[in-house]
């Protein structure tokens, strides 16, 4: 056979090297390198080279027992730095802030808000912003405490653009007064529901000294409430019924409202317990109205701790009253109670109504009740009785 020319590819480098085969004549070849390795590639030289070269690769890479790396920008071999990685970097669960990686969320990535914010600031210049424009859009309620030495005004504002700027209403925690504020000239913590995107405090008049402010941005509105607020809802500080118009929409979820058929507002109520006729002698028919803001059954309950020993007599009678008449229309009445007969004092006695009740004779009745009920304890003479009634309106 002919001598032939082979070429063999280096894996690591992608480098040609030329094989000869050489035909001895006696079925067998003789293998040479081109240039018969007088310092062609293959060349003694090329050889330790590469051998140089590997070795400085194996060290680069390192052995799969070299140690961890201590940091992240020493010299270190990679099996090292991938074991730093995985041991400080990427364990599984929750680590420490300095065990953690850094993340960089993309610019239009919607984080999940807090409950809460807090942002602080200062102005002693006048347009300064004590609280710098902030997006406030994932919470409800603000709160803003000013504090400092200082003289001028600060005026809470809102945008939802973050350049065209509102004046913004706040109430007052230490002001008596019914009306929300937009401006401020003295220290104060001035709290109240979110109007806009963005948020900001001004000096919008100044005159000296330095203002701080801490502003507390919540999830949730605020439960309890300053005395302006308070005013603001029923027209004082202590919270009451008949209210004629409430004029801000926070009104019902700080203090409650029902409107009433009086054109009106009133506390909503829980189940309630009323004296109606407080215990003493009595010789004459006692009666008493009730006011029901938002109860479906009534119950009175009748205590008699004296009774003549005679054949007088007493009834209970639950009424109720119309709305344009004023008369009265009984409801339930229940069977005359014998003085005579009542000398085991005491003498508990109930009656009910609501609709749902158990009907009993002079006991009970399922009947609607009205805005205003009445008892009327109807004597038949003027023989001195001793007893009290109460009233309980369930929802």
């Amino acid at each position: 056979m002919a001598d032939k020319n082979f070429y063999v590819i280096d894996q690591n480098t992608g480098d040609l090297f030329p094989i000869k085969l050489t035909d001895n004549g006696d079925e067998t070849y003789s293998v040479s390198t081109d240039g018969g390795g007088s310092g062609g590639d293959a060349s003694a030289a090329n050889q330790t080279t590469e051998i140089a070269r590997l070795t400085t690769l194996d060290a680069n890479i390192g052995a799969m027992s070299v140690a961890e790396a201590t940091t992240d920008t020493g010299t270190f071999s990679l099996i090292g730095l991938v074991k730093r990685l995985l041991n400080t970097k990427l364990k599984i669960g929750q680590q420490t802030k300095a065990a953690s990686l850094a993340i960089v969320p993309s610019s239009d990535w919607n984080l999940p808000k807090a409950d809460s914010l807090e942002i602080t600031g200062s102005a002693g210049s006048l347009n300064a912003d004590a609280i710098a424009s902030t997006d406030v859009s994932a919470y409800a309620w603000i709160s803003v405490q000013i504090l400092g030495t200082w003289s001028g005004t600060i005026t809470f504002q809102s945008s939802n653009d973050g350049v065209n700027w509102v004046n913004t209403l706040m109430y007052g925690a230490a002001s008596t007064s019914a009306a929300p504020v937009a401006t401020a000239t003295a220290n104060n913590i001035f709290s109240g529901p979110r109007t806009g995107k963005f948020f900001r405090v001004r000096m919008t008049a100044y005159t000296s000294g330095t203002a701080t402010a801490t502003a507390e941005c919540f999830v949730l509105p605020a439960v309890a409430m300053s005395a302006g607020v308070s005013a603001l809802a029923f027209g004082s500080t202590t919270p009451a019924d008949a209210f004629v118009t409430p004029t801000a929409a926070i009104n019902t979820a700080v203090f409650p409202l029902a409107f009433n058929a009086n054109g009106q507002w009133d506390r909503i109520r829980n189940n309630q317990a009323l004296t109606l006729v407080a215990s003493a002698a009595k010789t004459a028919t006692n009666t008493a109205d009730i006011t029901n803001y938002n109860g479906r059954a009534l119950a009175i309950t009748l205590n008699i701790t004296a009774a003549p020993n005679t054949g007088s007599t007493i009834t209970v009678q639950l009424r109720m009253k119309d709305f344009i008449s004023g008369n009265y229309t009984t409801l339930l009445s229940s069977a005359a109670i014998v003085g005579s007969a009542s000398q085991s004092v005491p003498v508990t006695n109930v009656y009910r109504i609501g609709q749902g009740i158990t009907v009993v004779a002079n006991v009970s009745a399922a009947d609607v009740i009205g805005r205003t009920m009445n008892v009327n304890i109807v004597h038949s003479n003027s023989d001195s009785w001793t007893y009290s009634v109460s009233a309980d309106i369930i929802l």
